[in-house]
């Protein structure tokens, strides 16, 4: 079935915040609860959620980008930082150091790397060469460990640089590295979400007027709304289930949202599925759904819910943050077993989780002024 193709509906509300998703016929699930969680009632976790794996400390010129399990981060090596571009180099921060990748990264222009999504030994990650709000072009490159491959080029594959609803950032589904970009130029430019196999082999695969692509390990999430349909805002949101062996696609859930909603992060795992919704006035919601019972916690969030903010999940934990963005510079972990959400850290300009399997990481800001990440494993 196509993307735009329709399947039958699921039918899930959420009536708390507005934000309705249905259960799929079939669903073992004859009613669904929802609930609402206080994000002022989040206390900072002690010894007996958190043990701690230590503090790497951030060196000059690293950009932290993901963790391991293991508790080694995903970092960019090299003199790119804000506005100051170079030759970085992708590899891994343990206690030691810096490991970088071995590849040649002798590259034709001065870049910086924006994002980085990993899966065992294999890395891949998105470079740029702007430093601008309004505009990104991008190389999306693999790597496991020797050499680097390169996935896409915008240069060669879109005629737009109008930065994508949610960013460039890599997911991993099945042997499949899919992106975000837009297409088109003047009036007509639409989101489109890219995918090519992670050696690089065969042709990159498009899928049109969608939005915001995630992972569950095994299919590509996206989101069909109307501001990826190139309509006006509201109206119902689809997010659909993309089989990266035959692309195929179902839609997996229908969320029903007002008048200057839209949905603006999405993150999943085989289990369950999390998204923000944020309104024109500021206000923002992050919904968790449990794909076995339907069952929904809402958390209202005191942040706007910009497409930038930083939202992750595992099979153990949702952990978000506001990024850059202005409001609650808080960040926060949500227990998926006794859904009790926690503060873990707050840092304004920099409000950012990253997990997984049980272990996180966030920025904090040292004694000294500088910034350091907190690693743990989280133990509920």
């Amino acid at each position: 079935m196509h993307l735009r193709a329709a399947v039958a509906a699921l039918a899930v509300t959420a009536a708390l915040t507005g934000c309705s998703s249905h259960a799929s016929p079939g669903d073992p699930a004859s009613s669904t609860e929802v609930a609402l969680t206080a994000l002022t009632d989040a206390q900072p976790p002690g010894v007996d959620q958190l043990r701690a794996l230590g503090t790497r400390p951030s060196r000059p010129g690293v950009t932290v980008l993901g963790v391991h399990a293991s508790g080694d981060l995903d970092v960019a090596s090299g003199r790119s930082s804000g506005t100051s571009l170079g030759t970085p180099r992708v590899g891994l921060l343990d206690e030691q150091g810096v490991e970088p990748l071995r590849y040649d990264a002798r590259a034709s222009r001065a870049t910086q790397v924006t994002a980085l999504a990993h899966r065992a030994s294999r890395q891949v990650w998105v470079e740029t060469s702007s430093t601008r709000l309004d505009t990104f072009d991008w190389r999306v490159w693999s790597s496991a460990g020797e050499g680097r491959t390169l996935l896409g080029d915008s240069r060669r594959l879109v005629d737009s640089t109008v930065r994508a609803v949610g960013e460039t950032r890599p997911v991993i589904a099945g042997s499949t590295a899919y992106w975000a970009a837009t297409d088109g130029d003047g009036d007509d430019v639409r989101p489109v979400v890219l995918g090519r196999d992670l050696d690089g082999r065969g042709e990159v695969r498009r899928l049109r007027d969608v939005e915001l692509p995630a992972s569950d390990g095994t299919h590509l999430l996206v989101v069909s709304s109307p501001r990826s349909q190139g309509r006006a805002a509201g109206g119902p949101v689809h997010v659909l289930s993309v089989d990266p062996e035959s692309g195929s696609s179902d839609r997996l859930l229908t969320l029903q949202l007002e008048d200057g909603e839209q949905v603006n992060a999405l993150a999943a795992t085989s289990t369950h599925v999390a998204w923000v919704v944020a309104d024109d006035d500021g206000r923002s919601r992050l919904v968790v759904h449990d794909r076995a019972t339907g069952d929904e916690r809402t958390v209202e969030l005191h942040q706007p819910g910009l497409a930038t903010m930083s939202l992750q999940m595992t099979d153990a934990v949702v952990v978000w943050g506001g990024g850059s963005a202005p409001g609650d510079a808080g960040q926060y972990l949500l227990d998926l077993d006794d859904h009790q959400v926690w503060r873990l850290g707050d840092l304004p300009g920099l409000s950012v989780v990253h997990a997984s399997g049980d272990t996180v990481a966030w920025a904090v800001e040292d004694e000294r002024g500088g910034i350091e990440y907190q690693v743990a494993r989280w133990v509920g």
